[in-house]
């Protein structure tokens, strides 16, 4: 079992209006309950519906926010990529948020390892992962092609892989 930090709950990657806060907290509810489940119950033995329960929510709310239980355990995945989305500088903006994620990692190991053994257990989990880390390398490799007109295609992404593939190493130590 793990019990994360308080400091991790309540930490916000960016600035909000009220609103926006609101929707991240409930995010992050919802993801701290999916994961403290699976780590107590297992995944295969956990329902939406106790999920929502255990975040003090419905079950119509969980859906809001996460497609399925497996994209419930990477719920932040979409504040990095706005954040990518939205800068001038693909590679600095990569490399603050590989530091603020080891940061993370150091300060809350159990979640990370939850995390991590989820990925490594259960195939939906895992493509999941995959799928998340995708959509990282493509905002990456929008934002290398937006920076230097001309660059070829399949530079930028070899470029953004270095970046996107030190989170899973980080992740996995």
């Amino acid at each position: 079992h793990f019990t994360p930090s308080v400091k991790w709950r309540t930490m916000s990657f960016m600035s909000y209006g009220l609103r926006e806060r609101k929707k991240e907290e409930t995010r992050r509810t919802l993801m701290y309950a999916a994961l403290e489940l699976f780590a107590e119950r297992g995944y295969d033995h956990v329902t939406v519906e106790q999920i929502a329960e255990r975040a003090n929510v419905a079950p119509r709310t969980f859906f809001r926010y996460f497609e399925s239980k497996a994209s419930a355990c990477f719920g932040f995945q979409a504040d990095l990529i706005d954040a990518l989305e939205d800068t001038a500088d693909a590679l600095a903006t990569s490399e603050l948020q590989i530091r603020e994620y080891a940061r993370r990692v150091q300060e809350d190991p159990q979640f990370f390892e939850t995390q991590v053994r989820l990925s490594l257990d259960h195939p939906q989990v895992r493509v999941k992962r995959l799928e998340v880390l995708l959509a990282w390398d493509d905002a990456v490799t929008r934002r290398f092609l937006a920076e230097t007109p001309g660059v070829d295609p399949v530079r930028a992404r070899l470029a953004a892989y270095p970046a996107t593939h030190l989170i899973p190493a980080v992740m996995e130590t």
